[in-house]
């Protein structure tokens, strides 16, 4: 079992490239694990936030890939209003 304090969601302007990813993934510890799906980056804090010495500037300034990361809930709450509009 995972122990799941925070899932979070980053955006990304472009894929990264394999490169961006090694050092992505080169940030991984006890607390913070990542996956990468095209455009997605999938956060997974396993504490409080806080306690991460990761975040949206971390990430850009490693990456080099411009990004916004939402957390899983507020995601879900936006594509249920979304889907909700009956367009």
């Amino acid at each position: 079992e995972v122990d799941v304090t925070a899932l979070n969601i980053g955006l990304l302007e472009e894929p990264p490239t394999s490169d961006q990813g090694r050092r992505l993934m080169a940030l991984e510890t006890d607390v913070d694990a990542f996956l990468i799906h095209e455009t997605e980056v999938y956060w997974l804090c396993r504490r409080r936030q806080s306690e991460s010495t990761f975040s949206n500037a971390v990430f850009e300034k490693t990456a080099g890939v411009r990004a916004t990361f939402r957390s899983a809930n507020t995601l879900a709450r936006l594509a249920a209003l979304i889907g909700g509009r009956g367009d």
